[in-house]
């Protein structure tokens, strides 16, 4: 029986870095440890490229050699960058398909712009990556009409450049010429592009739209250590859209941390505000993303339009703790907001759900003393609204209850914490229900449990965070209980829908709630 081949992605990259080797696919990014690992995904890249009998490499080793090399191909084929297929009898259809993506890549006329020494590292890179027609212009921050004519822009700027690099992209996308930019604010280096007559956002929309951490730190000394990883990035981006034609990448955009080399990718979509949309709405309306609600919102993270959130170094123990940021819509440049809540819940899911929800219905205007929610459904994002305006105007009419059997939120929560505090219960004539802890804020929910519930979370996030000055959000499951109207009515409340953004609006519905003169 013929020996299956050991086969590399079409579709990686890999870069030698600090402490190993980064590795990216259109699946994600991941660095593999190891002072070995470059020199041997060097010297066997060329054999994984084009199919190798694993049992006939391993022969060709000396014994130690071979059990490296076996836990490595492991660890590759469990990361999805290796597969093992079988011999393929149409080899010469394989050959004459990479023959021509190198004639492509030969064909592909590029110009790279920035200061000397990053414009000189892109040339490097773009040349190891197969294409030949690339220029260094005699002025890189720069380049002339004449030295654009016909080709692709591409080019790595530090901080004090990135007004200018802009304006260079916005003459170039105007004149029809594609566009790979890097693009710094902070530590957080920015990696976007844009090919002309393709609807997807451009490098200036995701500059507006980013948001991350890294913006706020002192600019430091240039890209650094990055910029290698950063021209990888761009080469490899670059050939699966000129080479290979595949789109998608220009829906995206990759923002690293300049101190750490970590990289997000995340979706970007065109800001409605930028010189530019106009060029954009032009070209075609872009195919919507399929993915749910959160995993959309939270693998935009770095570009909102709504929110980012991450654990940031919080204790983890025993809640899940998220820090959300707020990202504004309207702004020009990049931003980072550090006065957003601290979310806690029982798990990461939770958590995450949560924080997404809370940014929508920050984003949404109410009306004077009104609330929004927003859910899966009609009921749920009722129920969201109607518990946020009971939080802070149902102050009246409430009488102490005591519950006798503890709620089953409780019995999880004494499972995971150990200690709980007492909880205080009130209840309501309108059905509604609050409760808290010694020291804590009454929270309203539409049943005793999930009241209870909201109010030992925010107890054990005091606990477990003593030193917040901030405000603590728990998040709590959905209601899916049936007398969301007996409450409303009884409260006096109307209901209305409301319009959501665009990147949630297929996932979520909202509800605002209001009473009196609050109706628009």
């Amino acid at each position: 029986m013929t020996e299956t081949q050991l086969l590399l992605r079409g579709d990686v990259y890999y870069l030698p870095v600090r402490d190993g080797v980064w590795l990216r696919t259109t699946e994600g990014s991941f660095v593999l440890r190891g002072r070995g690992v470059a020199a041997w995904l060097a010297r066997l890249g060329p054999l994984f490229d084009r199919g190798v009998a694993p049992e006939q490499l391993f022969d060709s080793l000396a014994p130690a050699q071979a059990r490296y090399l076996r836990d490595l191909v492991d660890l590759l084929e469990q990361r999805r960058v290796l597969r093992r297929e079988p011999p393929d009898a149409r080899g010469e259809t394989r050959r004459s398909r990479a023959e021509g993506r190198t004639a492509d890549r030969a064909a592909a006329g590029i110009v790279v712009a920035g200061p000397e020494e990053y414009a000189v590292l892109l040339a490097g890179a773009l040349a190891q990556a197969g294409f030949r027609d690339v220029v260094v212009p005699a002025q890189p921050h720069l380049p002339t009409a004449a030295e654009l004519a016909g080709r692709h822009l591409v080019g790595l700027f530090p901080a004090e450049q990135a007004d200018s690099a802009l304006v260079l992209g916005d003459r170039v996308a105007a004149e029809g010429i594609g566009t790979w930019l890097g693009l710094t604010r902070g530590r957080a280096l920015l990696l976007k592009g844009h090919l002309t007559g393709y609807p997807s956002a451009c490098p200036r929309c995701a500059w507006r739209r980013l948001a991350h951490r890294s913006v706020a730190l002192p600019a430091g000394d240039g890209i650094g250590t990055a910029a290698p990883l950063a021209a990888g990035v761009l080469g490899q981006e670059m050939t699966r859209v000129l080479v290979d034609g595949d789109t998608r990448p220009l829906t995206e955009a990759a923002v690293v941390d300049l101190d750490t080399l970590r990289i997000w990718r995340s979706a970007v979509d065109v800001d409605p505000t930028c010189p530019g949309a106009g060029r954009h709405h032009r070209a075609g309306p872009l195919t919507p993303r399929a993915a749910p609600f959160p995993d959309l919102v939270y693998a935009a993270r770095c570009f909102g339009p709504l929110a980012s959130c991450s654990p940031e170094g919080l204790p983890q123990l025993p809640l899940t703790t998220l820090r959300l940021v707020l990202n504004p819509l309207g702004r020009a440049e990049p931003t980072v907001r550090r006065d957003g809540p601290l979310v806690v819940a029982e798990t990461m899911a939770e958590a995450r759900a949560e924080s997404l929800s809370l940014a929508v219905e920050r984003h949404l205007p109410a009306a004077p003393g009104a609330a929004v929610g927003v859910g899966a459904d009609t009921t749920r994002a009722t129920a969201r609204a109607l518990a946020r305006w009971a939080d802070t105007r149902l102050t009246d009419g409430w009488s102490d209850r005591v519950v006798d059997q503890p709620s089953a939120a409780r019995n999880r929560l004494g499972s995971l914490a150990g200690h709980l505090p007492p909880v205080r219960h009130q209840a309501h004539p309108s059905g509604m229900w609050r409760a808290w802890a010694p020291g804590g804020t009454p929270l309203t929910a539409l049943d005793p449990g999930q009241a209870e519930q909201r109010a030992l979370l925010a107890a054990l996030a005091r606990r477990q965070h003593p030193g917040w000055v901030g405000e603590v959000v728990p998040g709590a499951p959905p209601y899916t209980g049936e007398h969301l109207q007996r409450h409303t009515a009884a409260l006096g409340l109307w209901t209305r829908p409301v319009p959501l953004p665009a990147l949630v609006s297929t996932h979520l519905v909202g509800v605002e709630v209001g009473k009196d003169g609050g109706r628009p």
